[in-house]
């Protein structure tokens, strides 16, 4: 696949103009719907062009003639009435709408544009990641870091999409015909733009075509409804099985409508892959929806004076999301994706930005939604509130006895006690789990991660594979080196810590010499670039390695003097980063 670097770089200027020339007649919602209408409606249709699929109206077209705004906004109504996949909110009127339409299109059809066909689907949710968080201001560039930080909003690396679906979908699917498989469900309970919910369909389009081949595809084709048919020498899946094959099993729920419009137009292009100008409408509404996948409606049951202040717009906001009226009770076969690694608890979190910013309607959401999962999900609430946490016993609840769950999550679960209840909430439910230590470097965040995946309910078979040092993590992951875990998930380190204990009691514990303290937990806002009076050097967790730091500080904390002030240690000091 083509880097999409390029293209995103491209369409990052596109925003830019398109912000500078609709900024002084809308503002707000209207110019972030307007601006990511636009640029949404124009790349999905340039993709679809690309991998074969038609319109009535080509875009190129839209260069000729007037109107080229009215006629790009009755090509994208088109769009949604034969896909189903409506933007994320309404496309406003503005004046110079035509220039601005001919100015965006001249760069996507010119000499050496970085549109591919060979791009993926998957480009639209790097898109929709970009840009999240990032302020319309005129001439500026303004990132809310936090807005991705915070929400957990990373785009998943495709290694890692493919090795969960292999390890997760492989095993469902295992020894079943087209006919077994017609009642297994796929849900990715924080969907973003879709990338898990694609590498699935993905893997149920290659799995169905090599069954069909390796059973008589030739009898299967001249059925009435044929599931593949023969192009020249290749053998292909019709639109009606890809479609058949979306629709009955994947599923997917976020938060953010925006999201979802992403993903649906992502699964789109998916199935419409090379279908021309062949008439097969789409409708989503039945697998891809808005919700808070934490809340229930239960929500609102027995606080009747707490949730009476709530106006409807909060009420959207909160987002209850009722999992058996909307997809059906029986749980899902396979649960996988990134859910939000969000921690309630620390000054960086959600609730602190929306604190900062005087932003009281949506803090009193924030609230009410953090009380009930504390609540909700008792048993992974202690120490700290992570929404990682909570998506886990989520996910777990979700998965059918004897599926399959595959995450990719924060590692902080294995090593530190403070998240022993999410280690016996895992280890209590499942019973074949696979945990893979990626460590660092995942994402452009110091977020040590780990894969999880597990088999809800079945097999005694636990392992864990540490790849945090390797410098190739998905050549790695191919031929990763297991160990066993025990059944309370503790690795043989953890064995060798108690033999010490227990064997050798002359050893001893290293409370027992070393004074231990945790590091000052810093905001961003309390550092200065240079050394003020009683400042103290900084070192970020980034910067350090396996056995060695880059000491080099660029960051001051102005350590105030008084009873809370840190006391910096003298002496030889271990650093230690879990």
């Amino acid at each position: 696949m083509p880097n999409p670097k390029p293209l995103l770089r491209e369409i990052e200027g596109w925003r830019r103009f398109l912000v500078r020339e609709l900024a002084s007649c809308l503002e707000g919602e209207e110019l972030s719907s307007t601006v990511g209408g636009i640029i949404d409606g124009v790349v999905f249709l340039r993709l679809a062009e690309l991998q074969g699929i038609e319109w009535k109206t080509s875009l190129e077209t839209l260069l000729q003639g007037p109107d080229a705004y009215g006629r790009l906004l009755q090509l994208l109504q088109q769009v949604e009435k034969r896909c189903g996949c409506a933007p994320a909110g309404p496309l406003q009127a503005f004046p110079g709408a035509d220039e601005v339409v001919h100015s965006i299109l001249r760069r996507v059809f010119r000499p050496h544009s970085p549109f591919d066909r060979e791009l993926k689907p998957v480009v639209l949710g790097q898109l929709y990641e970009r840009f999240l968080g990032v302020e319309l201001i005129p001439g500026k560039r303004k990132t809310d870091s936090a807005a991705r930080r915070v929400g957990g909003v990373y785009y998943t690396p495709q290694p890692v999409i493919e090795n969960i679906v292999q390890q997760t979908l492989g095993p469902a699917l295992m020894g079943k015909s087209p006919r077994d498989r017609r009642k297994l469900r796929i849900v990715d309970p924080s969907c973003g733009g879709g990338a898990f919910l694609l590498g699935a369909l993905d893997f149920l389009f290659v799995w169905s075509l090599e069954w069909y081949i390796g059973h008589d595809p030739e009898g299967w084709a001249s059925r009435k409804n044929p599931p593949l048919y023969k192009d020249g020498p290749i053998w292909r899946l019709t639109l009606k099985e890809r479609a058949r094959l979306a629709r009955d099993h994947i599923y997917g729920v976020d938060l953010d409508p925006g999201a979802i419009a992403v993903a649906k137009r992502a699964l789109t292009l998916k199935v419409l892959e090379g279908a021309g100008l062949q008439r097969l409408p789409l409708n989503w509404s039945g697998n891809l929806k808005r919700g808070n996948a934490l809340v229930e409606p239960d929500f609102y049951d027995g606080a009747e004076e707490r949730n009476a202040s709530l106006s409807s717009e909060q009420r959207d906001v909160v987002g209850a999301f009722d999992w058996a009226a909307e997809f059906g009770a029986g749980g899902f076969d396979v649960v996988i994706g990134n859910p939000p690694y969000a921690n309630h608890s620390s000054r960086d979190s959600q609730r602190a930005k929306y604190e900062r910013g005087g932003q009281a309607a949506q803090l009193e959401c924030f609230d009410l939604c953090r009380e009930y999962c504390v609540q909700r999900y008792s048993h992974c609430s202690a120490g700290h509130h992570d929404s990682y946490k909570w998506f886990v016993a989520r996910a777990l609840e979700l998965t059918k006895r004897g599926g399959y769950l595959g995450f990719i999550i924060p590692n902080t679960w294995l090593n530190q006690s403070k998240y022993a209840d999410l280690k016996r909430c895992i280890c209590d439910a499942v019973g074949d789990l696979t945990v893979i230590d990626l460590g660092g470097g995942v994402f452009p965040v110091v977020v040590p991660t780990c894969l999880l995946i597990a088999r809800k309910g079945r097999g005694r078979t636990k392992r864990y594979a540490d790849l945090k040092h390797e410098r190739d993590k998905w050549s790695a992951l191919a031929a990763a080196p297991f160990e066993p875990m025990a059944r309370d998930g503790s690795r043989a380190g953890h064995a060798l810590a108690r033999k010490f204990i227990v064997e050798w009691p002359a050893s001893y514990k290293m409370k027992a010499w070393v004074t231990l303290r945790e590091g000052l937990h810093i905001q961003r806002v309390q550092l200065a670039s240079e050394p003020l009076a009683g400042s103290l050097p900084v070192i970020d967790s980034k910067n350090m390695g396996r056995y060695s730091f880059d000491w080099q500080p660029q960051l001051f904390f102005a350590n105030a003097p008084g009873p809370g002030a840190f006391r910096a240690t003298a002496g030889p000091r271990l650093i230690v980063r879990k």
